[in-house]
């Protein structure tokens, strides 16, 4: 090889050269004279014979290569055999792809070689031959292939023992900007060897293909170590001949294609950047790369790509300080070391003493680590008038680029506000508990669970270790804890294998080759946990639903609307077309049964299919469209009378009922719900100081089982903890090399801390705004990509900074168009309906990602995918539920949040470079707005889910669960309005919401049992607020605009009912905010004052302790107070300012009452919250965008006041989640909600439950029903409005009553329906018992002529020849079935002939080439057939085709059993059927009489509606005063009692009222609402 490399340029004095594995130092010791040796040995005993051999001309390594440290580059030349072993090195630097150790070490080897340098190696012959070349097309992107020469078999035997092909490999490192250049090695092909026909196929590398002279010996098939069909080199002549010469043409041809040796002058390498390495030993043992490191002499170095670089801080006199933190920083690594080497309390407590008398020396020259100051910024609050100030870290030398900065952080416990600290638990506790090993156990379940721990795999070697046994048995005792997966022949746990996909899972073992019987167990098991197969009429069946064929639909139309339409559906867009084919759509049947005059029933096809509600437009003079109300309800009353007689008509027809009933259950009811259990996880390097909870253990299961989740737990449930445990986890099982997580901003450092915490050996990388500036992003991304991290922790917005490469985004986008492209081509093979429309979408596509592109920040070089980053937690992930819908339902259709497009790019990409299984989010408010969410969390998380049941389009997923309706809201600006189309129902809700729990880990409050607070009277408090007569008023007058917005008397434009809730919403907090006079002494304000000021005071001596259950110096409780309506402003009347004033004159400090607002960076919410936590503050305001999510303020919160409802319950659940959450010392705490009687707060807060019980159902998956309205309403109906502002109890009941004739109604309907179900289930399950009856007597008859073939006694006729040899009669079968084959024309089915006989029954055989050329092989008599693919005829064995109709024969007395049990079956339940037919309803007494009460409250309101207007009549007629307001019933508020008794009676009157508005309909009045 020395000679080899010579003849290739390699000479001259100065030469590096490295040998990787060097054992005793052979190649060393023929090494030539003036080269620089470098050698590596893994094992201590041969390094130092090395060491004595060639110590004085080599520089002898005894370590590991992958933790040998150098710079890429610092050799010219590697030489060496490299070692061959199942084993995968941990390098993240160079072993990003996770190769095998024989290619490892050449990949690191090429990184250690300098452009030019040449590696000579001994290898493997799998690095060429691998089919996997993904080892040889890393390489090929640094070096190109010299050449190769393979040598015979047995070439070591003498020298090694082996007998193992090998080849020599030379490489040369390309020079920087050139070519790839040499001969072709990066594939594979055949090997040219004679094989037997059924040998598996060799392959051998394209190189050797090329260059055959080149393999010295004949290439052939030989039994190897690993398997009986290996490929061998077998010698032809003297190696010591073959060798040289091949070697000397390997050098001319190198020469002739200019792949020699590149000599570098030492000048020139004098003229590299300058990087001059310290001098001196450094003490390096706890040190990584871009560790800061110092000698005895106190000199300071960093290290860089494992050379200590000389350092200078940029202010000389920081050094000493710099010095300090490098000891503080190496003292504590001892620590943990010792504590992770299960090290005597005695060195703990040396190695303890060491660490707490650097911190003590460090703080008293210092201060302590995390201080800070406060600098001037110049600039003053507008508000306030207050000097803004800025938050200054000192200089520390620097060592805040140390990578263990995070860890020296979390050495102390500091308060911001105070900047005081305290040791942490490290200087005097065992915070890790040192790694063990399991070496047995005593039960197979221990087993499986020691194996999970260990590696997440259950291998049957490692239970029989465990076991003490030998594998058979071991297997055996396993029992069904694991069950066999076919293919892969993995051992899967018995809770993984039966959940999910059983459906699937069972085809799989049902069409598995299976002669030993080992999948029966699989089968049995699953069949038993198959989900309930859902009946039709259970099923709610929709136009435009993805798994109904348009051949259905065009049936439908045939029959329904007696017209020949064509309709196309194109699967990836979700988007459907329908045209008519043929006839008149002025048809009867088109424009007047199932259509109008100005929309015919194909046009509403279309638009029903597509989920478009159809709107009617005339043209204007000035050429604009405004749409025709009469003409649009009368379009859409029609489409969805079109719509429901197709929902019926789909289960009218037996057979379409079962076909589509059976694709319906086959992708939404083939699905187990996992229950993942994470108590066997030992959780290695978790602090000893923390206990993880149960749901945290079955989350960080999930995470490593599934690969992504979403943890949908309750605020408070300790998301962080099992973020940082799965990733820990993740790193430690190999399923991730460098997990990323993404945080709110202002919880960065809080988050880095608690990760420091929980694994205190634990290295992050903390992407704060200094090192994401940039000027030093670069600088990031390399870091990020060389360092060994267990985690790198992004803000929001510091992850938005890492933009993907311009070539990946435009692939991104690109993808959306070849989408649409492939559906184009789909089209225009087909029907070709969608062509036109195909072709606007994709030009329109086209100029959108243009744009895109344009606005893509210019490719510096700064990349996200460079990172390294393989896997992501995303904190708060509702932060991005903004993301892009493309859609063809009006309105719903949006472009996405910058945000949430940069998100949804980057898991994309990173989807494509490591699979699917690359992301966890977690959030508390999984489901804010609308159950159309549950799309979008799916889309983030499990694409490839969606995309198996034909769901990926948001409107497939919309048209199979979804319906809308149209209605006016809020525009984004917040200032103006816009109609907005949005779901008003959902359908087929339990495989909604099992699709939804496959990736979501539900853990509710009440799930999750957390040790927080109780609650005073075990539920939040309502301050019920007496209405001043003005409130009273402007009630009234809101319920007057309400009648004119109704009756369309007034320009939406100018009033709506949005605008009507907003001004009732304000009204009932403070008339202030709507212009009326509001009086001083009363009012929402005042009482919240009141109630606030003597909790205040009641609780000014309470004492609380810091985090080390210290008392702190102030004492007082902290209450939060909520409030959306009114915010403070610079200028004009607000809420909090009112409340702040109404506070100080009850004697609370004004400078303890804070607002949230002021808080306007990260630095000063981490003040305020420590200012919050300390004593500081005893009052803080704020609304809850801005003091929701983050908001960790709990340790003394002794009482939350909502002065208004917001819409949402997440928001709710947010607000009480600052104060009912783990960590708040106060044993009880108190909520309390301010109510004023008779506003619209009585409704706000009835609605917010309905909606949070409505949420909790579909979170924890129990929702009774499958049909349900959304929960996405933002304004009050007319109705609603109408009953607030009245009390009128007939409006209340009405609404009572009419919500209990709608439930009652729909009741009724499904009576008759499940009376239609059962008397198709009588008629099929009849139909079915006589089948099975006369098919077992029909077997019965055959059975007794059947002979026995079993073993000796076998004997089959074939073509009138009789064979008692199964190989004869199979080789015979098989000539026979090949000839009818071949004399069957293409594209035909031939005739069935009979061909001879099997165990005394005729055996027939049919070719048929229709799609696949196939033989179909029956026993007529038996029931019996058997179809052999052409291709299954030439491979398999002639005695296996006998052998399969004989296994059937075996069966006939089993099968006719199973007939047998089938009839029984099928004739039970026909009987249970037939006892329920003709049952009449049991409620139908009670729906007559709700609709005679209901007719009575109507005939009630209408006769009070004509006596109002007389009476207006006279009035106007007597005083016609113009603008009076809508007068209001005597008895609707009565004169306000004495304040003994006005909380007692106000509370009674809001019950009474909340009791009946919670009972009001939800279902909307027959029509449709435009």
């Amino acid at each position: 090889m020395w000679h080899a490399a010579q003849q290739l340029g390699v000479a001259g004095d100065g030469v590096r050269v490295l040998e990787p594995g060097c054992g005793s130092g052979n190649f060393i010791g023929f090494a030539p004279d003036g080269t620089i040796l470098t050698g590596v040995e893994l094992d201590q005993t041969t390094a130092e014979i090395a060491q004595h051999l060639y110590g004085a001309r080599a520089s002898i390594h005894a370590t590991a290569f992958e933790e040998l440290r150098v710079e890429d580059g610092a050799f010219d030349t590697v030489i060496g055999n490299v070692p061959f072993a199942k084993v995968t090195p941990h390098d993240p630097r160079h072993n990003r792809g996770r190769h095998a150790l024989h290619n490892y070490f050449l990949i690191k080897s090429l990184h250690l070689t300098r452009p030019g340098g040449l590696v000579v190696a001994l290898t493997s012959r799998y690095t060429l031959d691998a089919r996997n070349a993904a080892a040889r097309r890393e390489m090929a992107s640094m070096a190109d292939l010299v050449g190769a020469i393979r040598l015979p078999e047995r070439a070591f035997a003498r020298s090694s023992g082996t007998d193992v092909v090998v080849d020599m490999v030379i490489l040369r490192r390309r020079p920087p900007g050139a070519e790839a250049s040499g001969p072709a090695w990066e594939s594979v092909g055949a090997a040219p060897i004679e094989a037997a026909d059924d040998a598996a196929l060799l392959e051998v590398n394209e190189y050797y293909l090329a260059h055959p002279d080149h393999v010295l010996g004949d290439l052939a098939a030989t039994r190897g170590m690993y398997r009986d069909h290996e490929l061998t080199v077998t010698s032809t002549g003297d190696l010591d001949e073959q060798l040289p010469a091949a070697l000397a043409d390997l050098a001319a041809r190198a020469a002739e294609r200019g792949l020699t040796y590149v000599a570098v002058s030492r000048d020139t390498e004098a003229h590299r950047p300058e990087r001059r390495a310290a001098r001196g030993d450094f003490y390096l043992e706890h040190a990584q790369d871009g560790s800061f490191v110092v000698n005895q002499r106190g000199d300071v170095a960093q290290l860089q790509g494992g050379t200590p670089v000389t350092y200078k801080p940029r202010v000389a006199k920081d050094k000493s300080e710099l010095v300090r933190l490098v000891g503080l920083r190496d003292a504590a690594r001892r620590v943990l070391e010792v504590q992770i080497d299960g090290g005597s309390d005695e060195r703990l407590d040396a190695a303890q003493g060491v660490l707490g008398e650097l911190y003590r020396t460090y703080v008293r020259v210092y201060g302590p680590i995390n201080r800070s100051s406060e600098a001037r910024t110049g600039r003053r609050n507008a508000e306030t008038g207050e000097e803004i100030m800025r938050r200054v870290r000192p200089r520390m030398g620097g060592f805040r680029e140390d990578p263990d900065w995070p860890l020296i952080a979390a050495l102390e416990a500091f308060d911001e506000e105070s900047q005081q600290a305290r040791p942490a638990a490290i200087f005097h506790e065992r915070v890790i508990d040192p790694p063990h090993e399991r070496h047995g156990v005593d039960s197979p379940d221990e087993a499986v669970a020691v194996c999970l721990d260990e590696t997440g795999t259950v291998t049957v070697d490692r239970v029989a270790e465990l076991l003490g046994t030998d594998p058979t048995n071991a297997r055996q005792q396993l029992g069904e804890l694991v069950y066999d997966e076919p293919v892969t022949n993995r051992l899967i746990p018995a809770s993984e294998y039966l959940s999910g996909n059983v459906r699937a899972k069972l085809d799989a073992c049902r069409t598995a080759e299976d002669p030993d019987g080992r999948y029966r167990l699989n089968i049995a098991a699953l069949e038993r946990v198959l989900p309930r197969q859902l009946e039709p009429t259970e099923i709610t069946a929709r136009l435009g639903a993805p798994w109904i064929p348009s051949r259905d639909i065009e049936q439908f139309c045939h029959e329904v609307l007696d017209a020949s339409v064509d309709v196309e559906h194109l699967p990836q867009l979700g988007n459907w077309t329908a045209r008519l084919r043929d006839g008149s759509r002025r048809s009867v049947a088109l424009s007047s049964e199932w259509g109008t005059g100005r929309a015919d029933a194909i046009t509403l096809l279309d638009a029903a299919l597509n989920q478009r509600l159809h709107t009617v437009t005339d043209a204007t003079d000035d050429g604009k469209r405004i749409r025709n109300d009469a003409e649009t309800l009368a379009a859409r009353d029609k489409q969805e009378a079109l719509t429901s007689k197709f929902s019926t008509w789909v289960w009218e027809e037996p057979e379409r009922a079962t076909r589509l009933a059976g694709r319906y259950n086959e992708l939404f009811s083939s699905t187990v719900l996992p229950n993942h259990d994470g108590d066997h996880l030992t959780l290695p390097g978790l602090a000893g100081t923390f206990t993880p909870r149960h749901h945290q253990r079955a989350a960080v299961a999930r995470i490593l089982t599934d690969g992504r989740a979403l943890l949908a737990h309750a605020v408070g449930a300790g998301k962080t903890a099992t973020m940082v445990m799965a990733a820990m986890e993740l790193r430690r099982l190999g399923s991730a090399s460098k997990p990323a997580v993404v945080v709110p901003n202002h919880m960065l450092d809080q988050f880095s801390r608690e990760w420091l915490q929980l694994y205190p050996t634990a290295r992050i990388l903390v992407a704060d705004r200094d090192r994401l500036s940039k000027a030093r992003r670069k600088e990031f991304v390399a870091r990020a990509a060389t360092g060994d991290w267990d985690g790198i922790v992004f803000t929001q917005s510091g992850f938005a900074r890492l933009r993907l490469g311009r070539d990946l985004m435009t692939e991104y986008l690109g993808e959306e168009i070849a989408t649409a492209r492939t559906a184009l081509d789909g089209s225009k093979d087909g029907k070709g309906l969608s062509v036109k429309k195909l072709e606007r979408r994709i030009a329109q596509m086209e100029e959108t990602y243009k744009r895109l592109l344009s606005e893509h920040t210019k490719d510096d070089g700064v990349r996200f995918e460079e990172t390294g980053i393989d896997y992501l937690f995303v904190d708060e992930a509702h932060a991005y539920k903004n993301r892009r819908v493309d859609s063809s339902i009006d309105g719903v259709a949006n472009t996405g949040s910058q945000r949430a497009q940069d998100l949804d790019s980057k898991l994309w990409a990173l989807r494509r470079m490591h699979g699917p299984r690359i992301v966890t989010f977690a959030t508390a408010t999984p489901v804010a707005n609308s159950m159309a969410e549950l799309w979008v969390m799916q889309s983030y998380l499990h694409p490839d889910l969606l995309s198996s049941v034909d769901l990926r389009a948001f409107d497939a997923w919309a048209s199979n669960f979804g319906r809308t309706h149209t209605a006016l809201e809020l525009a984004p600006d917040g200032a103006s309005y816009r109609m907005q189309t949005r779901f008003a129902r959902f359908q087929n809700v339990p495989e909604l919401l099992t699709l939804y729990r496959q990736v979501a880990d539900v853990r509710t409050n009440d799930d999750l049992d957390l040790p927080v607070p109780a609650l005073a009277g075990g539920q939040a408090e309502t301050v019920v607020v007496e209405p001043s007569d003005v409130l009273v008023d402007y009630v009234a007058d809101l319920a007057s605009r309400a009648e004119r917005i109704r009756n369309r008397a007034v320009d939406p434009s100018e009033d709506n009912m949005l605008k009507v809730t907003g001004d009732g919403r304000r009204a009932a907090l403070d008339l202030r905010l709507v212009g009326e006079d509001a009086p001083t002494d009363s009012g929402k304000l005042t009482v919240a004052a009141q109630r606030i000021a003597a909790i205040h005071h009641a609780t000014r001596d309470h004492r609380y302790t810091d985090e080390t259950n210290q008392l702190t110096l102030r004492a007082g409780a902290l209450q939060l107070v909520f409030c959306d309506v009114s915010t403070p402003a610079a200028d004009g009347w607000n809420a909090y300012d009112e409340l702040r004033a109404l506070l100080v004159r009850r004697g609370v400090d004004h400078g303890s009452i804070r607002y949230m607002q002021d808080a306007k960076t990260d630095q000063a919410k981490a003040k305020l919250f420590a200012a919050c936590r300390d004593g500081t503050v005893s009052v803080l305001i704020g609304s809850t965008e801005t003091m929701g999510v983050g908001t960790n303020v709990q340790t003394r919160a002794i009482a939350m006041h909502h002065l208004d409802a917001p819409w949402r319950p997440a928001d709710i659940e947010q607000r009480d989640g600052r104060i009912l959450r783990q960590g708040n010392q106060n044993p009880e705490v108190r909520v309390l909600r301010y109510v004023t009687e008779g506003s619209f707060d009585t409704y706000m807060w009835q609605t917010l439950e309905r909606k949070a019980a409505f949420i909790a159902q579909v979170t924890r998956g129990d929702l009774p029903d499958r049909d349900v309205d959304d929960i996405g309403d933002q304004a009050l109906s007319f109705a609603e409005v109408k009953a607030l502002a009245t009390g009128d109890p007939l409006v209340l009941e009405k609404a009572s009553v009419d919500a209990d004739v709608a439930r009652l109604t729909r009741l009724e309907r499904a009576h008759h329906d499940d009376q239609h179900r059962l008397r198709r289930t009588h008629d099929a399950a009849t139909r079915r018992a006589d089948n099975a009856e006369h098919r077992a007597g029909d077997l019965q008859t055959v059975l007794g002529r059947v002979t026995d073939t079993r073993g000796d006694r076998f004997a089959m006729t074939i073509d009138g020849r009789p064979h008692t040899k199964r190989v004869d009669a199979g080789e015979h079968l098989q000539n026979v079935l090949r000839q009818r084959l071949n004399q069957t024309a293409p594209e035909t089915s031939g005739p069935t002939a009979e061909i001879g006989s099997l165990g005394g029954l005729a055996v027939t055989a049919q070719a048929i080439t229709t799609i696949e050329d196939e033989v179909r092989v029956a026993i007529p008599d038996a029931h019996i057939e058997v179809s052999f693919l052409s291709t299954d005829l030439n491979r398999s064995d002639p005695a296996n085709l006998i052998t399969r109709l004989e296994r059937h024969l075996h069966r006939l007395p089993d099968t006719i059993a199973e007939l047998s049990r089938e009839a029984s079956d099928a004739r039970a339940e026909a009987q249970r059927a037939h006892s329920r037919i003709g049952a009449p309803w049991d409620r139908s007494d009670e729906l007559v009489d709700l609709r005679r009460r209901q007719k009575e409250i109507e005939d009630q309101l209408a006769s009070a509606a004509e006596s109002t207007g007389e009476q207006q009549s006279a009035q106007t007629e007597s005083d016609p005063t113009p603008g009076s307001s809508m007068p209001v019933a005597p008895w609707t508020l009565a004169p306000a009692p004495e304040r003994s008794t006005v909380d007692i009676e106000a509370a009674a009157r809001l019950t009474a009222r909340l009791d009946a508005l919670q009972s009001r309909s939800r279902a909307e009045s027959p029509g449709v609402d435009l």
